[in-house]
């Protein structure tokens, strides 16, 4: 057992060493609060940017923080209630970003799109997370119909997705049944 003494102590410094750096790291409810002061504050235009850049920052300083959600809803704030085109643009690219790396998919899209693979999972699939363009489900659907090895329960899912957020939930419908048969 003596010999079992130091080790208790290494562990024990590893553990305060531990809740040190996560007391000194900022955390998705530090992120809440000040979104919260942000938007308690979002009328008042003199008050609304700073904060909303204070926010931004937060988010830059801490690795656990770059998530797609809170790129995204920085995004939406930079867009509609603290306007900064600049900003908006980089965490809609940032949110992007993460969500690529979510879903797996490369950053940057290989040279050659022109093969099925490559445009099914460089272009059309990343499509369906976007409501940029309102037609990306009827492109997927189109590829999928034209491209049978691409015809899965998942990719129904994910077409079927895309036309619910595109507001067309008769199409949805259609596609979730689609799906669903392949099950």
């Amino acid at each position: 057992m003596r010999n079992a003494t130091p080790y208790i102590y290494i562990l024990f410094a590893l553990l305060l060493n531990l809740g040190s750096l996560a007391a000194r790291g900022q955390t998705q409810d530090d992120f809440n609060t000040k979104m919260n002061e942000f938007y308690t504050n979002a009328s008042d235009k003199k008050k609304a940017l700073p904060l909303a850049k204070e926010l931004y920052n937060l988010v830059e300083k801490s690795k656990g923080l770059q998530t797609y959600s809170n790129y995204y809803i920085l995004k939406t704030i930079f867009e509609n209630q603290a306007p900064d085109e600049k900003l908006a643009k980089t965490c809609a690219d940032k949110a992007t970003k993460a969500m690529n790396e979510m879903i797996g998919l490369p950053q940057a899209p290989p040279a050659d799109t022109t093969s099925d693979n490559n445009k099914w999972y460089y272009i059309l699939f990343p499509g369906l997370f976007s409501t940029k363009d309102p037609a990306n489900a009827e492109k997927a659907l189109q590829f999928i119909n034209t491209h049978t090895g691409f015809r899965s329960f998942s990719n129904y899912i994910f077409v079927a997705y895309a036309f619910e957020r595109n507001g067309d939930y008769a199409n949805a419908k259609i596609n979730y049944q689609a799906a669903l048969q392949m099950k």
